[in-house]
């Protein structure tokens, strides 16, 4: 559900109210709104500044109003569950986004831990031959954990991808 989705969904349920006052209607629409957005962005409303601000009425006007109009009950409520519906969607939609751009960046990650498993420190080249482990296969290496000892690590390294020559310890991935 897209902000244009929200907009028709939280019009839809301001079309329940009965006050038939433009004035008051309109003030009732803006509060119902500025009660759900404070809800949605600090947790909550009933705050004495909250009663102040333009967009909404009197906290007097508003306990008002619910015993003269009580479909306002049953607006904020739906309201309140169309913002928790868009906020869910919204949410869904930013994490299948991270999730593709992570995917797309993907190989160039594992590019670059293998190339510091190749060319650099001994450190590096065990942290970095690890996480490559880490993420082969579930069970190649537990994730967190150093499975190669650091004095193999070398002579592991050599195995997979040849001897070093003396300039592939520079740190440098020889482009240079």
């Amino acid at each position: 559900m897209g902000l244009e989705n929200l907009r028709q969904a939280s019009r839809t349920a301001l079309d329940k109210l009965t006050a038939v006052d433009n004035t008051t209607r309109a003030k009732q629409e803006s509060t119902l709104l500025a009660i759900v957005r404070s809800e949605l962005l600090t947790g909550g409303y009933d705050r004495p500044e909250f009663w102040k601000r333009r967009d909404t009425c009197a906290k007097s006007t508003w306990n008002c109003w619910n015993r003269k109009y009580p479909e306002l009950t049953a607006v904020l409520t739906e309201l309140r569950q169309v913002v928790r519906e868009w906020g869910s969607d919204e949410a869904v939609t930013a994490v299948s986004e991270a999730k593709e751009v992570l995917q797309l960046a993907s190989l160039e990650a594992a590019q670059t831990l293998v190339d510091i498993s190749r060319h650099s420190d001994d450190t590096n080249r065990r942290h970095a031959s690890n996480s490559i482990l880490d993420r082969a296969d579930a069970a190649t290496a537990p994730q967190g954990q150093s499975a190669i000892a650091p004095q193999d690590m070398n002579t592991l390294l050599e195995k997979i991808y040849g001897e070093a020559s003396s300039d592939d310890n520079t740190g440098t991935n020889g482009d240079e």
